[in-house]
């Protein structure tokens, strides 16, 4: 039948279906194709994530890497902790080269006032000989407590 209602001769039917036959390779065509860009797209995905998951463990390989550097580092600062100075006991050994210094300097200042540079100068050369003996000895003191000695 027609879309009037009428019957269709056979010529019109053939050529109708030769039509629908054409339409429907058309359409088995395109889903060939829409299936093949489908696996296309798939394949593409699949490549993307196999690089990102590469790229992943680069990162964590590399991530672990710089944390163990980290920790180690951590762990010779413990080590260090023990050997460094504090601030009190520094301040202590400073004042301590401080005071050697004041008493060397008024051993000096009666000498350079009474203007008796012979006398004073053997006594000056002595009191500056004691003074550079108290200051190596306190700075190797210095340097032992440094070194963790």
């Amino acid at each position: 039948m027609d879309e009037n209602g009428g019957n269709l001769t056979r010529k019109e039917y053939e050529r109708r279906q030769t039509e629908v036959l054409i339409r429907l390779e058309k359409l088995e065509g395109q889903i060939i194709n829409i299936r093949d860009s489908i696996r296309w797209v798939e394949t593409k995905m699949d490549d993307r994530a196999t690089a990102l998951n590469l790229a992943l463990d680069k990162a964590s390989l590399i991530l672990g890497e710089r944390l163990e550097g980290m920790n180690q580092f951590r762990r010779q600062l413990d080590q260090e902790r023990g050997s460094y100075i504090t601030i009190d006991k520094l301040d202590l050994i400073l004042k301590t080269i401080r005071a050697e210094i004041e008493g060397v300097r008024a051993q000096i200042i009666p000498l350079r006032e009474r203007g008796d540079f012979n006398a004073g100068k053997e006594k000056g050369q002595t009191a500056t000989l004691a003074a550079g003996i108290a200051v190596a000895a306190i700075l190797i003191e210095l340097l032992k407590t440094f070194m963790g000695h």
